[in-house]
């Protein structure tokens, strides 16, 4: 995990989104979480949310800190772990 400094970030937070709407991740819709022990960060909340298009998931992460982090994005269509991941193979 990457944490960036106030000063790395962008002045206007707006700026810094997905250029079309409908790839935007639904945050009104949890489709999964779980905790996971991170041996590196310790626990994590993980949530997995649709695209607003329903086409990309997206797992962010959240640590004790409140950090949260965007961990992957997938394409729907794959088979998926119970993280919610692309499985392998």
């Amino acid at each position: 995990m990457i944490l960036l400094d106030p000063k790395e970030l962008p002045k206007d937070p707006r700026s810094n989104d997905f250029l079309v709407f409908e790839q935007n991740p639904d945050f009104t819709n949890n489709e999964r979480s779980q905790f996971i022990n991170s041996p590196l960060y310790g626990r994590l909340k993980a949530d997995v949310f649709l695209s607003r298009d329903k086409t990309i998931w997206f797992l962010f992460l959240k640590n004790t800190l409140g950090h949260v982090f965007l961990a992957e994005a997938e394409l729907v269509d794959e088979l998926l772990t119970i993280r919610g991941l692309k499985k392998s193979g």
